[in-house]
C-alpha cells in the first residue's frame, strides 16, 4: 500500500528537452498545481473501502531545507466520498483530507508524506466521526524515478520507511499504527502513447512496474502524470486504484533561468559545460552581472559563474562520483543539479540531471609480468583486452578447478579459439608487457561478483573502489589461510598468513581497486567481494 502513496504524490513534472523518446528532471515552482480524481477499492481481512477522493490536489508551496535535504513542500487536498464495511459497523464516508509531502528537488526521492482525514460515517443507525492521521518517513529518501527517463530504459527502485499515527472511529475503534515498511522492484518506460483523460489528450511516456503492480502515463505538456493505475493483491488484501488528471496549472517564475549541460552524459573526473541565460519574467530583460550558483546537493558542493550583459552565464566543473538510489544498467549514477540566481526580491532557479556514465580506470604495468583485474563491467576477452594494451605479449589465467594455466600469445594464439578465454569479473590476470605500460578503461564499476574457489590457490582481483587490506580480505574469504600479491617492479610475492602475520605489519599489504592476487583456501566456497 506504502507504493501507492509513493506513486501517486510524486509526479513526474518534466519537460522534453533531450530528445522527443526522452524527458529529464523537472523544475518545480511554487503555485504549480494538478488536480485529479482518484477512485479506490480496498479490500482486507478486517473490512473495505469503496469510494473516491475528488479534487485530490497537489500543490507546490514552498521551496525550503528540511532534515538537510533541499525540497519542495507539497500541500494535498481532496474530498472524500465512498463506502467503507469494518468488522463491528459500516455505511457511507463524508470526509476531507490533507497534508503535505517533501520531495528532493535533485532526484524527486519523496522524504515525507503526513496525511490526515477527518469526517463522517454514516451507519444504519448512528453517525460516526473518524479521523486518521499518517505520517511516512523515508530513509532513505524513496527514489523511484531515475532521471532523464528514456523509452525503452528500465531502473531498480527501493524504499524504506516507518509509518506511524492512528485511526479513531468515534465509539467504535482507536488503533495506533507503527509499522516498518519496505519494497522494491524494477520500472520499465515502454513508449510513448497518447491518452485522453478529463484534463485533455496528451502524448505520454508509458512506465510499467515489473511486479504488474503500477501503471502510469505522464505528459512533458502537462509536465506531470496524467493517469496511473495501482492494483495489488497479497494473501487477504487486494486494492486497486485509480487516478486520473482534471485540470492542472503551472506558473511562470519571476526569473527564467535557463541550463544546460554540455554533454549532460559524461564519465567521473571529466568536465562538462554548465551554460545557460537568464531573464526577468515581466520586464523581459536580462538578468546582467549576477552571480549564479550551482549546486549539486546530493554532494553538498557548489560553484559560482556570473552573467555577462546579456544574462548568459558559462562555467565549467569536474563531474564527481557518485552513487543514487536508482541502478540502472546504462549508468553509474544520475542526480540533479541546480542553478539559481537572484536579484533584488525576485529569484529564479533551474534543475537538470547529470548523468555519470561511467568511471575511468588507469594501472600502470611494469616491463615483465603484472596481475590485475578488471573491475569495470566488460565483455572482453583475452585477444580483445590485449589490443588495448601497448606492447602487450600475452595474457594468462589461473584456472584453480584444474591447476592449471591458459595463456593467449598475442600474434600467435588465435582470437576466437578455446586459449581465447573471457575476462571475468572478480579474477586476477597476468598481464605481460615486453615495455613499461599502462591499461586506461571507462566504464560502468562491477557492483557484485561470485568468484567459485576451490582447494589449494586461486586468482582473485578486488573490484571495489574502497581499498582493504590483505588481514581484512583473509578474514572474510572462508577457510582462507594465505593471500598473495605479486610486486611487478621487483617480480617478487608478498605473502599474508591468515592467523599467523601480524595485521598492520609490513606484510598486511593493501589491496587496492583493480590489483589480481592470490588466494589460498582449504576448501571451496564462492567469495563475492567481502573484505
Amino acid at each position: 500500500m506504502l507504493l501507492v502513496m509513493v506513486m501517486l504524490v510524486t509526479p513526474l513534472h518534466a519537460h522534453n528537452e533531450r530528445d522527443e523518446n526522452s524527458t529529464d528532471i523537472p523544475t518545480w515552482y511554487v503555485g504549480d498545481t494538478w488536480v485529479y480524481d482518484m477512485d479506490i477499492y480496498y479490500s482486507s481481512e478486517n473490512g473495505s473501502f469503496d469510494g473516491t477522493i475528488y479534487n485530490f490536489t497537489t500543490t507546490v508551496v514552498n521551496v525550503t531545507v528540511m532534515d538537510g535535504y533541499d525540497v519542495y513542500a507539497v500541500n494535498m487536498t481532496g474530498i472524500v466520498d465512498g463506502f467503507v464495511s469494518y468488522s463491528l459497523f459500516s455505511g457511507d464516508v463524508d470526509g476531507i483530507m490533507y497534508g503535505d509531502m517533501f520531495v528532493r528537488r535533485s532526484d524527486m526521492s519523496t522524504t515525507l508524506i503526513r496525511m490526515t482525514s477527518v469526517g463522517v460515517i454514516h451507519g444504519l443507525i448512528f453517525d460516526h466521526g473518524y479521523t486518521s492521521d499518517i505520517t511516512v518517513m523515508f530513509d532513505p529518501p524513496a527514489e523511484m524515478f531515475d532521471f532523464p527517463i528514456y523509452t525503452n530504459e528500465s531502473w531498480d527502485y527501493y524504499y524504506h520507511a516507518q509509518v506511524t499515527g492512528y485511526i479513531e472511529v468515534e465509539d467504535i475503534t482507536n488503533e495506533t499504527i507503527n509499522s516498518t515498511e519496505e519494497g522494491c522492484g524494477e520500472i520499465s518506460c515502454t513508449g510513448l502513447e497518447t491518452i485522453s483523460v478529463p484534463a485533455g489528450t496528451f502524448e505520454t511516456f508509458h512506465m510499467v512496474d515489473t511486479n504488474n503492480t503500477y501503471e502510469s502515463w505522464y505528459s512533458p505538456a502537462a509536465e506531470n502524470v496524467v493517469k496511473s493505475v495501482v492494483s495489488n493483491s497479497d494473501g487477504n488484501t487486494t486494492y486497486d486504484i485509480y487516478l486520473n488528471m482534471t485540470s492542472y496549472s503551472l506558473v511562470e517564475p519571476p526569473i527564467n533561468l535557463s541550463m544546460d549541460i554540455n554533454p549532460y552524459e559524461a564519465i567521473a573526473g571529466e568536465n562538462v559545460t554548465v551554460s545557460g541565460f537568464a531573464h526577468f519574467s515581466s520586464a523581459k530583460g536580462p538578468v546582467a552581472n549576477t552571480s549564479v550558483v550551482i549546486t549539486m546537493p546530493l554532494l553538498n558542493i557548489s560553484w559560482t559563474a556570473f552573467t555577462d550583459e546579456n544574462g548568459y552565464y558559462c562555467t565549467d566543473i569536474e563531474v564527481p562520483f557518485f552513487n543514487d538510489g536508482t541502478q540502472s544498467p546504462t549508468e553509474v549514477a544520475s542526480d540533479g543539479i541546480i542553478s539559481s540566481i537572484a536579484a533584488g526580491n525576485v529569484s529564479g532557479y533551474k534543475v537538470k540531471t547529470l548523468v555519470v556514465k561511467g568511471v575511468s580506470f588507469n594501472v600502470s604495468l611494469a616491463h615483465g609480468w603484472n596481475l590485475i583485474t578488471v573491475p569495470l563491467g566488460n565483455n572482453y576477452t583475452a585477444s580483445s583486452l590485449a589490443a588495448l594494451i601497448d606492447d602487450c605479449s600475452m595474457i594468462a589465467w589461473w584456472n584453480a578447478a584444474t591447476d592449471t594455466y591458459t595463456t593467449f600469445i598475442v600474434g600467435v594464439t588465435p582470437p576466437g579459439s578455446p586459449w581465447d578465454f573471457a575476462i571475468n569479473d572478480g579474477i586476477g590476470y597476468y598481464v605481460k608487457v615486453t615495455d613499461d605500460s599502462s591499461l586506461a578503461l571507462s566504464g560502468i564499476p562491477i557492483t557484485t561478483a561470485n568468484v567459485a574457489l576451490y582447494s589449494g590457490w586461486n586468482t582473485i582481483g578486488w573490484w571495489k573502489m574502497t581499498a582493504t587490506t590483505a588481514s581484512s580480505l583473509g578474514g572474510n574469504i572462508t577457510n582462507c589461510t594465505q593471500l598473495a600479491m605479486y610486486d611487478a617492479a621487483s617480480g617478487s610475492y608478498t605473502t599474508f598468513l591468515v592467523g599467523i602475520t601480524p595485521p598492520d605489519s609490513p606484510w598486511d599489504f593493501p589491496v587496492t581497486w583493480g590489483m589480481g592476487l592470490f588466494a589460498k583456501v582449504t576448501s571451496g566456497s564462492v567469495w563475492h567481494g567481502e573484505g
